[in-house]
């Protein structure tokens, strides 16, 4: 298992290979598992879940962009952790608040950060948070003009076509003024690169 992730500049090309290049949105599904397949290489972000295949958020911006194996036995363990073992936008979040094992929390985004805003539990209910790779910020931005960001995601709902798309980070300004409270707010994170 790949322990520390790779460069934000393969994190950026790996993530810009596949926008548009087909595969669809499925909850729970994605990771970064090169493998052989009919005798070829394959390494796509695409995953199968009760045989439908595609990739979640995490699974694209985190796992396979960055070369991160998604389950991690070991990971986000702790009193503050909603999720341990795997990868997704709120261990990534979690880990980059407490222990940095992976991930820390930056205020300045630069090409391959990571915009996340978190799952929010209300009454029992719970909205699913979301994460994008930052994949271009302008010369002039201010904290929380996310919408100026250029981002690469992929997002909802089921069977969204094609799997990953380019966006602005809109989602992630309008989720800030819905969901205002600092624990509920959006964060940079920055994937800790591979040194060597």
């Amino acid at each position: 298992m790949i322990t520390v992730p790779c460069t934000a500049a393969e994190a950026l090309k790996r993530a810009r290979d596949v926008a548009y290049q087909g595969g669809q949105y499925l909850l729970g599904t994605g990771d970064y598992w090169p493998h052989s397949e009919g005798g070829s290489f394959v390494d796509l972000p695409w995953t199968s879940k009760a045989g439908v295949w595609g990739s979640d958020c995490a699974g694209f911006a985190i796992c396979y962009a960055w070369k991160l194996t998604r389950h991690r036995p070991g990971f986000n363990k702790g009193t503050w952790a909603t999720v341990s073992d795997d990868i997704n936008s709120d261990s990534a979040l979690q880990d980059a608040r407490y222990k940095q094992e992976l991930f820390v929390e930056v205020t300045a985004p630069r090409p391959g950060d990571l915009l996340i805003y978190p799952s929010i539990y209300i009454k029992g209910k719970r909205f699913i948070g979301h994460v994008g790779l930052v994949e271009s910020v302008p010369a002039v931005w201010t904290v929380g003009e996310y919408n100026k960001l250029g981002i690469l995601q992929c997002h909802g709902p089921n069977g969204f076509r094609p799997g990953v798309v380019r966006s602005d980070g809109s989602t992630w300004t309008k989720h800030d003024v819905v969901w205002p409270k600092e624990a509920h707010r959006s964060a940079l994170v920055r994937p800790k690169e591979r040194i060597s």
